[in-house]
């Protein structure tokens, strides 16, 4: 059975720049005290991409802070305008990263799974969703330099290629799919010539 252990009974800003740092105080059911600080990143949005006519997948390539190097990914930003669904920020971060438009009847989601727990608020909605037309050059905004990498299924499946753990996750999801439709397919063939 779940229950809360702990209780959060302060909390202030430690840092209040682009991000924001939050200093807690929390309480057991025995009184003590334990103070915690937590990333306050916001939620964000990330999708495997799949080219319809092309038949591959469409990945960002760009420079992260955080390994200090560049990373291959699946698209994905931060839910920062205000009532955005994670649809809307998928859509919307497509178009930016990718150039693309996604189509609308292709999104699934995937997972909904916190960043890392530990030290930060940050939820990632992971999706899928399929492109067709190029409607911008893409390349993100803001000095974000995002070169666009495509991929075959076969290409994907070298998982050493990727090391973002969003992006592992929904290749994985991906192959995972991949391999029950297969699975079905090969079951549904046995059973049409068994009949």
């Amino acid at each position: 059975m779940f229950f809360q252990s702990k209780k959060i009974i302060n909390e202030e800003m430690a840092y209040d720049g682009h991000f924001k740092i939050k200093k807690y105080t929390l309480e057991d059911g025995d009184g003590n005290k334990q103070i915690n600080e937590c990333f306050e990143r916001g939620n964000s949005v990330a999708a495997v991409i799949f080219h319809r006519d092309k038949q591959v997948f469409l990945f960002t390539q760009q420079y992260r802070i955080g390994p200090q190097q560049d990373m291959i990914e699946i698209v994905a930003g931060s839910m920062d305008k205000e009532n955005e669904t994670p649809s809307q920020a998928l859509i919307r971060e497509v178009e930016e990263e990718l150039g693309y438009q996604v189509i609308t009847d292709s999104v699934e989601h995937i997972a909904s799974v916190f960043v890392s727990p530990g030290g930060t608020s940050e939820r990632v909605h992971i999706m899928y969703a399929e492109v067709e037309n190029k409607i911008s050059s893409g390349g993100g905004l803001d000095g974000e330099d995002i070169t666009v990498i495509e991929m075959t299924a076969h290409e994907i499946t070298d998982l050493s290629k990727f090391n973002d753990a969003k992006t592992v996750l929904g290749i994985q999801w991906f192959l995972n799919r991949a391999l029950v439709n297969a699975s079905l397919i090969n079951s549904e063939t046995q059973i049409q010539e068994e009949e």
